[in-house]
């Protein structure tokens, strides 16, 4: 079976979160946009690129901006067993009803391990870093 190795770029300008509910699992808004490039064979795609997403309103985040850098490699097509590896940045934000200045980190995804490793400013300029791991 050939398994056929791709090299696919793309960018998408403007992408209305709200109407990708079904892709992402859950009510959103905001306005994404991205360029990257896709590689690899069907068993190992990986997509790697930039992304920013202006006015985010998703749960219970809301962001006014959000930029980064993302790797992802998905197996066969198997989300579960994906890794992932974000770099980004938020400005202006409000989490779980907190207001930010700015969160600014990585967030790594090795099934079954979810790293963060993120740095908050409030708005009073105080600064702190946390380093969690999720088993």
């Amino acid at each position: 079976m050939d398994e056929g190795a791709s090299d696919f770029r793309y960018e998408v300008t403007r992408a209305d979160l709200g109407t990708l509910q079904s892709l992402i699992g859950q009510s959103a808004s905001g306005t994404l946009s991205t360029t990257g490039r896709m590689t690899g064979p069907w068993t190992a795609l990986r997509a790697a690129g930039d992304a920013s997403i202006a006015q985010l309103e998703a749960q219970d985040i809301n962001a006014l901006t959000m930029t980064g850098q993302y790797d992802v490699t998905v197996p066969s097509g198997d989300a579960v067993h994906a890794t992932a590896r974000l770099s980004g940045r938020g400005d202006f934000l409000i989490v779980l009803g907190q207001a930010l200045q700015e969160a600014s980190g990585t967030v790594t995804y090795d099934a079954p391990h979810i790293t963060f490793d993120v740095g908050l400013t409030s708005g009073q300029g105080v600064a702190d870093g946390s380093r969690v791991t999720w088993i």
